[in-house]
Protein backbone atom coordinates (compact mmCIF):
# COMPACT_ATOMS: atom_id res chain seq x y z
CA UNK A 1 0.00 0.00 0.00
CA UNK A 2 1.33 3.61 -0.87
CA UNK A 3 0.77 6.38 1.45
CA UNK A 4 0.75 9.93 0.33
CA UNK A 5 2.09 12.27 3.30
CA UNK A 6 -0.31 14.77 4.16
CA UNK A 7 2.05 17.81 3.22
CA UNK A 8 2.37 16.12 -0.53
CA UNK A 9 -1.13 15.65 -0.99
CA UNK A 10 -1.65 19.35 -0.38
CA UNK A 11 1.00 20.30 -2.41
CA UNK A 12 -0.29 17.73 -5.40
CA UNK A 13 -4.52 19.98 -4.38
CA UNK A 14 -2.36 23.69 -4.50
CA UNK A 15 -0.40 22.86 -7.87
CA UNK A 16 -3.77 20.99 -9.66
CA UNK A 17 -5.86 24.07 -8.99
CA UNK A 18 -2.37 26.67 -10.46
CA UNK A 19 -2.35 24.48 -13.49
CA UNK A 20 -5.99 25.68 -13.89
CA UNK A 21 -7.76 22.08 -13.12
CA UNK A 22 -10.75 23.21 -11.00
CA UNK A 23 -14.30 23.78 -12.21
CA UNK A 24 -15.26 26.62 -13.22
CA UNK A 25 -17.56 27.78 -10.23
CA UNK A 26 -14.80 27.00 -7.69
CA UNK A 27 -12.42 29.67 -9.38
CA UNK A 28 -12.67 32.87 -7.20
CA UNK A 29 -15.38 34.78 -9.43
CA UNK A 30 -17.48 36.45 -7.64
CA UNK A 31 -20.96 37.74 -8.85
CA UNK A 32 -23.25 40.62 -6.68
CA UNK A 33 -26.72 41.72 -7.73
CA UNK A 34 -29.19 44.38 -7.33
CA UNK A 35 -32.79 45.06 -7.93
CA UNK A 36 -34.46 45.98 -5.37
CA UNK A 37 -33.30 50.27 -5.92
CA UNK A 38 -31.88 49.72 -2.37
CA UNK A 39 -27.96 50.37 -1.71
CA UNK A 40 -27.69 47.00 -0.41
CA UNK A 41 -26.82 43.80 -2.23
CA UNK A 42 -29.84 41.18 -2.80
CA UNK A 43 -27.69 38.00 -4.50
CA UNK A 44 -23.99 36.98 -4.62
CA UNK A 45 -22.94 34.07 -5.85
CA UNK A 46 -19.28 32.33 -6.72
CA UNK A 47 -20.56 31.78 -10.56
CA UNK A 48 -23.68 33.93 -12.48
CA UNK A 49 -26.60 32.60 -10.30
CA UNK A 50 -26.88 35.95 -8.31
CA UNK A 51 -27.67 37.83 -11.72
CA UNK A 52 -29.56 34.75 -12.68
CA UNK A 53 -31.61 35.00 -9.72
CA UNK A 54 -32.11 39.16 -9.56
CA UNK A 55 -33.51 38.56 -13.38
CA UNK A 56 -36.16 36.36 -12.10
CA UNK A 57 -36.87 38.74 -9.18
CA UNK A 58 -36.90 41.65 -10.98
CA UNK A 59 -40.60 42.99 -12.25
CA UNK A 60 -40.76 44.12 -15.82
CA UNK A 61 -39.17 47.95 -16.80
CA UNK A 62 -36.82 47.10 -13.82
CA UNK A 63 -33.18 47.54 -13.11
CA UNK A 64 -30.66 44.22 -12.04
CA UNK A 65 -27.53 46.05 -11.05
CA UNK A 66 -24.19 43.90 -11.60
CA UNK A 67 -20.81 44.04 -9.84
CA UNK A 68 -17.61 42.00 -9.97
CA UNK A 69 -17.24 38.70 -12.52
CA UNK A 70 -19.94 36.86 -13.33
CA UNK A 71 -19.34 33.38 -15.22
CA UNK A 72 -20.70 29.46 -15.87
CA UNK A 73 -23.76 29.30 -18.17
CA UNK A 74 -26.80 27.09 -17.79
CA UNK A 75 -29.46 25.24 -19.56
CA UNK A 76 -32.87 26.81 -19.98
CA UNK A 77 -35.36 28.37 -23.14
CA UNK A 78 -33.91 25.50 -25.22
CA UNK A 79 -30.26 27.24 -25.02
CA UNK A 80 -27.30 27.56 -23.29
CA UNK A 81 -26.35 30.54 -21.84
CA UNK A 82 -25.52 32.82 -18.61
CA UNK A 83 -28.61 34.88 -18.71
CA UNK A 84 -32.34 34.72 -20.51
CA UNK A 85 -34.05 37.70 -20.68
CA UNK A 86 -37.70 37.12 -21.19
CA UNK A 87 -39.17 40.36 -19.90
CA UNK A 88 -38.24 44.14 -20.76
CA UNK A 89 -35.14 44.94 -18.42
CA UNK A 90 -32.09 46.80 -17.96
CA UNK A 91 -28.98 45.12 -17.25
CA UNK A 92 -26.46 47.81 -15.88
CA UNK A 93 -22.81 47.11 -14.46
CA UNK A 94 -20.12 49.58 -13.32
CA UNK A 95 -21.32 48.96 -9.22
CA UNK A 96 -19.37 47.82 -5.97
CA UNK A 97 -20.94 46.17 -3.36
CA UNK A 98 -20.61 49.16 -1.13
CA UNK A 99 -22.23 51.96 -3.88
CA UNK A 100 -25.41 50.48 -5.53
CA UNK A 101 -26.44 54.17 -6.43
CA UNK A 102 -23.51 55.52 -8.85
CA UNK A 103 -22.72 53.54 -11.72
CA UNK A 104 -18.93 54.03 -12.93
CA UNK A 105 -17.46 53.25 -16.80
CA UNK A 106 -14.00 52.54 -14.54
CA UNK A 107 -15.77 49.57 -12.30
CA UNK A 108 -15.52 46.59 -14.55
CA UNK A 109 -18.73 44.43 -14.61
CA UNK A 110 -17.63 41.14 -16.70
CA UNK A 111 -20.13 38.54 -17.87
CA UNK A 112 -18.62 35.45 -19.06
CA UNK A 113 -19.97 32.50 -20.53
CA UNK A 114 -16.48 30.47 -20.01
CA UNK A 115 -16.94 29.22 -23.57
CA UNK A 116 -19.35 27.11 -22.57
CA UNK A 117 -22.77 28.98 -24.57
CA UNK A 118 -24.38 32.26 -24.91
CA UNK A 119 -23.60 35.13 -22.74
CA UNK A 120 -27.21 36.70 -22.96
CA UNK A 121 -30.49 35.30 -24.85
CA UNK A 122 -33.29 38.37 -24.92
CA UNK A 123 -36.82 37.43 -26.28
CA UNK A 124 -37.94 40.96 -24.73
CA UNK A 125 -36.76 44.39 -24.94
CA UNK A 126 -33.50 44.78 -23.41
CA UNK A 127 -31.05 47.57 -22.14
CA UNK A 128 -27.47 47.09 -21.41
CA UNK A 129 -25.01 49.32 -19.91
CA UNK A 130 -21.56 49.54 -18.26
CA UNK A 131 -20.80 45.16 -18.69
CA UNK A 132 -17.98 43.18 -20.92
CA UNK A 133 -19.73 40.15 -22.68
CA UNK A 134 -17.33 38.09 -23.28
CA UNK A 135 -16.18 34.48 -24.09
CA UNK A 136 -20.00 33.10 -25.49
CA UNK A 137 -19.09 30.28 -28.12
CA UNK A 138 -22.05 29.27 -30.45
CA UNK A 139 -22.19 26.69 -33.63
CA UNK A 140 -24.86 26.11 -36.21
CA UNK A 141 -25.71 23.16 -34.45
CA UNK A 142 -25.61 24.01 -31.14
CA UNK A 143 -27.74 27.29 -30.34
CA UNK A 144 -28.75 27.91 -33.88
CA UNK A 145 -25.13 29.35 -34.44
CA UNK A 146 -26.37 33.18 -34.45
CA UNK A 147 -25.12 35.78 -31.40
CA UNK A 148 -22.58 34.19 -29.46
CA UNK A 149 -22.12 37.29 -26.85
CA UNK A 150 -26.21 38.47 -27.21
CA UNK A 151 -28.69 36.98 -29.16
CA UNK A 152 -31.96 39.59 -28.91
CA UNK A 153 -35.19 38.91 -31.16
CA UNK A 154 -36.48 42.47 -29.35
CA UNK A 155 -35.33 46.01 -29.54
CA UNK A 156 -31.91 46.24 -27.74
CA UNK A 157 -29.77 49.53 -26.46
CA UNK A 158 -25.72 49.42 -25.70
CA UNK A 159 -24.04 52.06 -23.56
CA UNK A 160 -20.68 51.08 -22.87
CA UNK A 161 -20.53 47.64 -23.81
CA UNK A 162 -17.51 45.92 -25.29
CA UNK A 163 -18.00 41.98 -26.54
CA UNK A 164 -14.90 40.56 -26.32
CA UNK A 165 -13.84 37.03 -27.83
CA UNK A 166 -17.13 35.68 -28.46
CA UNK A 167 -17.60 33.54 -31.47
CA UNK A 168 -20.28 31.83 -33.67
CA UNK A 169 -18.59 28.70 -35.36
CA UNK A 170 -19.46 27.05 -38.61
CA UNK A 171 -20.81 27.74 -41.64
CA UNK A 172 -24.36 29.77 -41.82
CA UNK A 173 -24.02 31.38 -38.08
CA UNK A 174 -23.89 35.04 -37.44
CA UNK A 175 -23.12 38.03 -34.90
CA UNK A 176 -19.90 36.56 -32.91
CA UNK A 177 -20.46 39.33 -30.79
CA UNK A 178 -24.60 40.08 -31.10
CA UNK A 179 -27.00 38.98 -33.26
CA UNK A 180 -30.42 41.39 -33.11
CA UNK A 181 -33.07 39.43 -35.23
CA UNK A 182 -36.55 41.38 -35.35
CA UNK A 183 -39.82 41.08 -36.63
CA UNK A 184 -38.84 38.59 -38.75
CA UNK A 185 -36.06 40.72 -39.97
CA UNK A 186 -31.79 40.31 -39.12
CA UNK A 187 -29.90 43.05 -38.49
CA UNK A 188 -26.06 42.06 -38.94
CA UNK A 189 -23.37 44.29 -37.20
CA UNK A 190 -20.05 43.77 -37.68
CA UNK A 191 -18.40 45.03 -34.01
CA UNK A 192 -14.79 45.80 -34.15
CA UNK A 193 -12.58 43.77 -32.76
CA UNK A 194 -11.54 44.04 -29.31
Amino acid sequence: MFVIPAIALALIVVLWGALGHVSAQGSGNVCFAEYTGGNVTDFSSADSQAVRAAVAAASAGGTVKIAGTCAVTVSAGGTTQLALIDKTLTLAGGYTTTNWLTSSPAQTTTLDALLDGRVISATAALTMQHLTIQNGRTTAIHMAGYGAGLYANQAIALKQVIFSNNAAIGAATFGGGAYVKRYGQHHRQRLPQQ
